[in-house]
């Protein structure tokens, strides 16, 4: 789930006994969750290794609620709330928490925005008040705008020069385009350079709201004075009225996911230097009983040491890839098994499909090495206690999968996880695997004779 299982060596039955028993007996972080009078979640896990607190504030707002014209004004509009308030400017927001020993930073993903502040404890009301001031109050500086334009535009450019854009965008559209997860993060030059202060500052009153984010909270502080702090700082927080007075921004409908149908393949050729091939196939949802027993399918499908498909992949003396890995993506609405690969040269595209074709077909048959899978559950159990204690770097890895599938999910999936037998994950395997169905794309490298193909861009 956050960082698979990818050692060289199995785990002893030994080993995994005692590591089991120690990771019985640790104690558990006290964590307490509820919701303000003004909707706002909140979710306290105290951790007193180190005398350090991390705020998080998790909005529900990206790409995925943007329209195909205001594409983009999500991150767009997190840099602009870092660039002042009513009651400060962007240095010292920025100054104030690094002068004390503190860490502020924010980003944005497809379906949600964040943002955080990490400080000694003893300045903690201070980095909240600053935090939810930043959030709430920010009064999006007109002259701030042309700087903020150029940065974003600067990541966009980035974006496209990196080497597998082209193969990543036509993938995208290909297995994404009838959802909303098709929109990319970064939106498109066009609008970055005409969006209106106008257009941002309704789309910031519209999502920006207390009801439509959570709050996570990390360290070493004691949960009731905490819920003292939060009450005063953010439970006063009504929500902006909203009322839209630019004619741009547009009222979303979602898509009803239409479940993949059929096997079908998109070919083309672009300006790489690799070949590109993948596979997108229908999930369950978080919420089913099969979906952790995929999600350890896929781990132990991506260990090269274990891994048939991986050796197959990657494995001898003139291996068919360079990169190649199974996963399961998460949305809200569904989910995807991945498999994606990488080859230095193009001929090897028929014989890498022909290789995934034969993993459908025996992955419900393949007997696992029980060490390996031992291995993998008590990998995950030891990387999220590492990450516990690394305050904001849990929010980084846990955020997303929190914002779609809950608190509840995070908190119990390496339990779950450690539940699941090999049979289990076999009979899903069955299932979803045997003859799926699938969206694939094979990108190639142009040659000098041929047309390749041009990512979408936005009308100018």
């Amino acid at each position: 789930m956050y960082q698979k299982f990818q050692n060289k060596y199995k785990i002893s039955a030994f080993i995994f006994t005692i590591l089991s028993m120690l990771l019985t007996v640790s104690v558990s972080a006290q964590e307490t969750t509820y919701t303000l009078d003004n909707g706002m979640k909140v979710i306290l896990k105290e951790s007193h290794s180190s005398p350090m607190i991390t705020s998080m504030v998790f909005v529900k707002s990206g790409s995925k609620y943007e329209s195909e014209y205001e594409n983009g004004i999500t991150h767009f509009l997190e840099h602009l709330l870092l660039d002042g308030t009513a009651n400060k400017s962007r240095i010292e927001i920025d100054g104030s928490i690094r002068d004390l020993g503190g860490y502020i930073n924010a980003f944005t993903r497809k379906d949600m925005t964040a943002y955080l502040v990490l400080l000694p404890k003893q300045y903690i009301d201070f980095g909240m008040t600053t935090q939810a001031d930043m959030i709430f109050n920010s009064i999006i500086p007109e002259e701030e705008l042309p700087k903020e334009r150029k940065v974003v535009i600067e990541e966009i450019n980035r974006a496209k020069d990196s080497p597998g854009y082209a193969a990543d965008n036509f993938r995208t559209a290909k297995t994404l385009g009838d959802t909303e997860y098709s929109r990319p993060v970064l939106g498109f030059k066009p609008f970055i350079e005409n969006i209106s202060r106008g257009a941002i500052v309704d789309y910031y009153k519209k999502y920006y709201r207390p009801e439509n984010m959570t709050m996570l909270v990390i360290g070493d502080f004691d949960s009731a004075e905490m819920k003292k702090t939060i009450a005063t700082v953010f439970g006063s927080v009504n929500p902006l009225p909203y009322k839209t007075n630019d004619s741009t921004i547009q009222e979303i409908v979602a898509s009803v996911y239409k479940p993949i149908s059929a096997q079908v393949t998109y070919d083309t050729i672009a300006n790489v230097q690799s070949t590109y091939i993948d596979f997108s196939i229908d999930a369950p949802v978080y919420s089913d009983a099969d979906y952790i027993p995929l999600d350890l399918l896929c781990m132990y499908y991506s260990m090269d040491e274990i891994s048939p498909l991986m050796k197959a992949l990657k494995g001898g003396a003139d291996p068919l890839a360079t990169e190649a890995s199974i996963y399961l993506s998460m949305y809200e609405d569904f989910s995807r098994i991945n498999i994606s690969v990488i080859a230095d040269k193009a001929e090897n595209k028929d014989a890498i499909i022909a290789v995934i074709n034969d993993f459908f077909k025996t992955v419900g048959t393949h007997q696992a090495d029980i060490e390996a899978l031992n291995g993998i559950k008590i990998s995950e159990k030891t990387d999220n206690i590492y990450l516990a204690e690394k305050l904001h770097y849990l929010g980084f890895m846990v955020g997303p999968t929190m914002m779609t599938a809950g608190y509840d999910f995070v908190q119990t999936y390496s339990d779950k996880l450690n539940s699941v037998t090999w049979e289990q994950a076999q009979a899903a395997a069955k299932k979803y695997l045997s003859v799926p169905n699938y969206i694939a794309t094979t990108v190639r490298p142009a040659l000098e004779t041929e047309q390749p193909y041009v990512p979408y861009e936005m009308n100018d």
